[in-house]
């Protein structure tokens, strides 16, 4: 997350949607997939996936007060993909096999669009 600020401009520090940027950032740097599926879709968080909150998560988040970052990246072409990708490279250097219903979870295809392209 601090990578995520520093490539932010200082003037732009203070809008309300990069706290929730640096969110989404710090859980896929940390594995926790499914937590930042929920915050770019603006779901709010399922009891299995919430992460325990540490005082730097709770930093980077900007608290309880934290802005819904969803309607802002659905107008970002290509970030779903470009998250996809992310998560699939993190699973493909951490396993040699995972299973097909642990990918769609952590790769957001609930058998949608896709699907085909990723498991060829």
């Amino acid at each position: 997350s601090l990578c995520c600020r520093s490539l932010t401009p200082d003037a732009r520090q203070a809008e309300a949607e990069i706290p929730a940027l640096c969110r989404i950032s710090a859980l896929l740097e940390t594995g926790q997939f499914e937590s930042a599926w929920d915050l770019i879709k603006g779901r709010a968080p399922s009891s299995a996936s919430a992460p325990d909150a540490s005082a730097d998560d709770e930093a980077a988040s900007g608290g309880a007060g934290e802005v819904d970052a969803a309607p802002l990246l659905a107008k970002v072409c290509g970030f779903d993909s470009a998250v996809r990708g992310f998560v699939a490279g993190r699973l493909s250097r951490a396993c040699s096999r995972v299973p097909l219903g642990l990918a769609r979870e952590v790769l957001e295809l609930g058998g949608g669009e896709g699907e085909e392209e990723v498991y060829r």
